[in-house]
């Protein structure tokens, strides 16, 4: 395959080949992309995945393009639970890097040298190298909270930014939660000394630290 421009990678579909992806953390899949005629522009597409799982790209703030074109992070349901994936576009092969409950696909974020992936599953802040291998947590959200979701990574990976909302106030339906004016905060998670800091709090519904 050759190599992918980024417009060309961002128009693309990203949804897997259902009859032979049945997910497990570390397991991986080939499949052939196929060329489509998206409807509303007429332009000729790459399907990298099928139509029959979902798939998507972590919040659009975060680094999950490989500065060279050749892979890319996806969050997708291969298993039946939200995971996060890694994807070779030179292989098209995906490899499926997370697994459990509670992980939160859109957060998941690469670090400047492309050798790292951060994410939040649970009431984790985790790490681990691009392979799937190695995880660990760097910071754990304290009891009565929980993780929204929405994080943030710093230049050079040394700071992190995660959105925290109060346990009693939290919502399953997001038209309602948001509506409810939660008690939310923004923490700051220094990488490197562990050390942490609340930096922004608020009766409202906090997005996308940046």
């Amino acid at each position: 395959m050759s190599l992918w421009s980024r417009r060309r990678v961002l128009a693309t579909s990203l949804l897997l080949h259902g009859s032979a992806m049945k997910g497990a953390q570390g397991s991986r899949f080939e499949q052939e992309a196929v060329k489509l005629t998206d409807e509303l522009t007429g332009r000729t597409l790459d399907r990298l995945t099928d139509v029959k799982l979902l798939f998507h790209f972590p919040h659009y703030h975060h680094r999950f393009l490989t500065s060279n074109n050749r892979s890319l992070i996806l969050g997708g349901e291969a298993d039946g639970t939200r995971q996060i994936h890694y994807l070779d576009l030179r292989r098209n092969r995906t490899t499926q890097l997370t697994g459990g409950e509670g992980t939160f696909p859109y957060s998941a974020t690469m670090d400047e040298d492309e050798k790292e992936l951060f994410y939040l599953q649970g009431d984790g802040l985790n790490r681990s190298s691009l392979n799937g291998r190695g995880h660990h947590q760097v910071f754990r959200c304290p009891g009565g909270w929980r993780f929204t979701g929405h994080m943030s990574l710093s230049e050079g990976a040394r700071m992190a930014a995660v959105v925290e909302v109060r346990e009693d106030d939290y919502r399953n339906d997001p038209a309602a939660q948001i509506a409810a004016r939660p008690q939310c905060r923004i923490r700051i998670v220094d990488l490197v000394s562990g050390k942490d800091r609340i930096a922004v709090t608020a009766r409202a519904w906090l997005t996308h630290p940046q």
